[in-house]
């Protein structure tokens, strides 16, 4: 098994441009990385008011391919459940992406007890994103700041779900090592460990 890269996303963050934002660039670095694969999600779901309408541009950019997708859920949408169905049906996606930060929801939202479920029983890993940009660079928008005493409660009521942390950093590792030892199903990527 070779190389996979966990945090891929592909679209436009409306902050500021981002050079290389399409699929081939997102490919070339992969090559010259030698990473096999990657998990893509939608940067633009996390700011549309229909998350799956983002969803729909990346099946069409990646299907065919060895990329994986990563749906993004806001579950304090309604019909949440239903895009996931829908997502599994038409996209045969691999997880589940959530923007708590940036959705203005906490951990211990029933609505994402219902997902967590719903993940459960499909089998289907949930992708937390802990934050997307450096904080320092949030001038326009201050999303909330995922409390790691939070998280770790929310990994405790949820034991069976596969999680993976996404952009966290080193300090909020340690002060969640515990939980994350007492697993085989809690994973973080390195982008995040500064």
């Amino acid at each position: 098994m070779g190389i996979i890269d966990i945090n891929c996303l592909l679209g436009n963050w409306p902050f500021r441009k981002i050079r290389k934002n399409k699929f081939e660039d997102l490919k070339a670095v992969h090559k010259r990385n030698e990473i096999d694969y990657g998990y893509v999600s939608s940067l633009n779901s996390i700011f549309y008011n229909d998350p799956f309408e983002g969803d729909l541009e990346i099946h069409e950019i990646i299907k065919d391919t060895s990329y994986k997708h990563i749906l993004t859920i806001n579950p304090q949408l309604p019909n949440f459940i239903d895009d996931v169905k829908k997502g599994l049906e038409l996209f045969d996606i691999k997880g589940v992406r959530i923007y708590p930060g940036y959705h203005d929801y906490k951990l211990d939202n029933k609505y994402l007890d219902k997902l967590c479920c719903m993940l459960r029983e499909n089998k289907l890993p949930l992708f937390i994103s802990m934050r997307m940009d450096d904080e320092r660079n949030d001038y326009l928008m201050y999303p909330k700041k995922i409390d790691t005493s939070d998280l770790s409660k929310f990994l405790a009521r949820h034991p069976e779900n596969t999680v993976v942390l996404l952009s966290i950093r080193v300090g909020e590792v340690l002060s969640i090592k515990e939980i994350i030892n007492s697993r085989n199903n809690v994973f973080f990527d390195t982008s995040g460990l500064k």
